[in-house]
């Protein structure tokens, strides 16, 4: 992985496998339990770069959901 922020687009690059859906979620805050789902992409076995284009908040945490 290989996160970046660039002005108020947060980017990062996910190995993947084939079948696979990735999606980037995000929180303002750990205290709250509800994530909200960002970009999503199938696996290609390869790497994929999941990207939020909204990243305003002072403080933002991501994660990634495979399923």
């Amino acid at each position: 992985s290989n996160p970046r922020m660039v002005g108020q687009t947060f980017s990062i690059e996910v190995s993947t496998i084939t079948g696979f859906t990735y999606t980037l979620e995000y929180n303002d805050s750990l205290a709250d339990a509800n994530w909200t789902s960002g970009q999503s992409q199938t696996g290609t076995g390869g790497v994929i770069t999941l990207t939020d284009n909204a990243a305003t908040g002072p403080a933002r945490f991501y994660r990634i959901l495979v399923q």
